[in-house]
């Protein structure tokens, strides 16, 4: 698996659905241990740590599994 880069990641979330973009946005949230607010924020500011975004590949990882 490789790490995304912050517009890796802003990029993914713009092509999806309507519907599964919350269900994404909820599911990042839980595993960064942040709220939604702070999430929708972070990808519109696009500042991230890098802890945060390998935690966010993970999530892209696990959905274009399923």
């Amino acid at each position: 698996m490789t790490n995304l880069s912050a517009m890796g990641i802003t990029s993914y979330l713009k092509n999806l659905p309507r519907g599964k973009k919350d269900v994404f946005i909820r599911k990042v949230a839980e595993v960064t241990e942040m709220s939604t607010s702070n999430v929708y924020r972070k990808f519109r500011v696009g500042c991230w740590t890098k802890i945060e975004l390998e935690a966010i590949s993970k999530v892209i990882a696990e959905e274009k599994e399923a």
